[in-house]
């Protein structure tokens, strides 16, 4: 079973966002899976990937995050 990752995302406004997100956060070597949550503000990242490489990618998508 895959490790699962929560890392909390700032600046989410709207479901496009969301969906940048998601598409920053699957484009990361190992993700097999990401559950973004605007309500929450956070994502739940399924894979065999560190905690760092999804915050850079979310930061460089203009989302800034931080480990839960």
């Amino acid at each position: 079973m895959a490790d699962s990752i929560t890392i909390n995302v700032s600046k989410m406004k709207c479901a496009g966002c969301v969906s940048s997100v998601e598409q920053a956060l699957l484009a990361v070597e190992g993700v097999e899976s990401a559950v973004v949550s605007l309500e929450d503000n956070n994502a739940i990242v399924t894979g065999a990937v560190a905690a760092d490489a999804l915050i850079k990618a979310t930061t460089d998508a203009g989302f800034p995050a931080t480990s839960v």
